[in-house]
């Protein structure tokens, strides 16, 4: 019987993820950098999102108290900026169809089967971002998730939506653009705050009295062959150092932020026309981030299943990365098309409550009405 139940309770949760991944939202009426449910390629203004995270953060306090049933949260083999947008995907598509969340010790769908038959690993667990780890090898996934982050599922108070009104909101949800996105965005920040353990690892040589500077985000990495910046992942936009120097100057000349942090697996130099500009970066040794091959293409994920030893140095980096990334005051990168980049600029409109100025150089138009370009699943 109890496993009928949950059976039973597993096709309630896919019947209403079907539903709501073939419903677009019907309103989807302009705000901030979205317009006509398309973020802009460049936005230029400042604009608070206060109420509306507000607003968010009560629906998902009210979920996590009223809803009797729950969905299950998996953790990935991917990185975990992008486990990060995983997480805080499932945990608002929960929210919104009234499910409380919890993080399941499965592996995500599909995940078991790919990682043995593709990259040959013997096994897909523990999570890979623990396996340098001895002493969490065997724990749970919320053990093995509170190694970097706090838990989100918490009633942070007790402000919550009446439940009549509660269920009316969830419904709004369904056919808003706007309310969806900050629902994803509220999600988000409970579900990106770095437990005290991991804040001793953050590392950089930024002022600690900078008061205001340009976050930027320049991929390379494995997407990027060392050798020659033409020869990138395909589909990939060849985008050489120049691209980002004309952006951040550009930017910088608006704004007026001088000091740019740069995020990137690379040594970025380069001269600039505004003798103004300062640059400062993560302090790390890059000779250890894996760059591409064009003769032999691997994921990333493949390369750390079987160098255990890289794991702490990546999860570390990220980390730190995404951090100063959200402190910077406006964001030059390639928002739509790299998912570190998407989450930066997101983190750091979720820190100042507002959409800061930003330059996207990923070259695609983001649709935030498909499903699937809002969530990450």
């Amino acid at each position: 019987m109890p496993q009928i139940a949950q059976l039973a309770k597993n096709f309630k949760v896919n019947c209403w993820l079907f539903i709501f991944f073939h419903i677009k939202p019907m309103i989807k009426k302009s705000y901030g950098p979205v317009k006509d449910g398309v973020l802009l390629d460049k936005y230029l203004k400042e604009e608070s999102i206060e109420e509306d995270l507000i607003w968010a953060e009560l629906l998902i306090n009210s979920t996590i108290k009223y809803s009797k049933n729950e969905s299950p949260i998996h953790l990935s083999f991917y990185s975990l900026a992008k486990n990060v947008r995983l997480f805080s995907s499932a945990f608002a598509l929960n929210t919104i169809l009234g499910f409380r969340s919890y993080i399941s010790n499965e592996a995500r769908y599909g995940e078991e089967s790919f990682v043995t038959s593709t990259y040959g690993w013997k096994s897909w667990y523990p999570w890979i971002w623990i396996r340098n780890e001895s002493n969490l090898l065997s724990s749970e996934h919320e053990s093995a998730w509170n190694k970097y982050f706090e838990i989100p599922f918490e009633v942070y108070d007790e402000s919550l939506i009446p439940k009549w009104k509660w269920r009316i909101e969830r419904l709004k949800c369904l056919i808003s653009l706007k309310k969806r996105h900050f629902v994803y965005l509220a999600c988000l920040a409970r579900v990106f705050k770095i437990n005290e353990d991991s804040f001793e690892i953050l590392s950089s040589n930024l002022p600690l009295n900078l008061d205001k500077y340009l976050s930027t985000h320049i991929r390379r990495g494995e997407v990027v062959s060392k050798l020659n910046p033409e020869h990138t992942w395909p589909n990939l936009p060849k985008l050489s150092n120049q691209h980002y120097l004309s952006k951040i100057t550009e930017l910088s000349s608006y704004s007026q932020c001088f000091d740019v942090y740069i995020s990137s697996d690379e040594e970025i130099s380069f001269t600039s026309e505004c003798s103004k500009i300062k640059i400062f970066e993560l302090q790390t040794d890059r000779r250890k981030f894996y760059r591409l091959n064009t003769e032999n293409i691997v994921d990333l994920d493949s390369v750390l299943g079987n160098r255990i030893d890289l794991i702490e140095f990546y999860a570390n980096s990220s980390i730190s990365d995404l951090y100063y990334l959200s402190r910077g005051h406006c964001f030059v990168g390639t928002i739509s098309h790299s998912e570190f980049s998407r989450l930066g600029w997101e983190l750091q409109a979720i820190h100042h409550k507002a959409f800061k100025p930003f330059i996207d150089l990923g070259g695609k138009a983001m649709n935030l009405r498909e499903s699937r370009t809002m969530f990450l699943i």
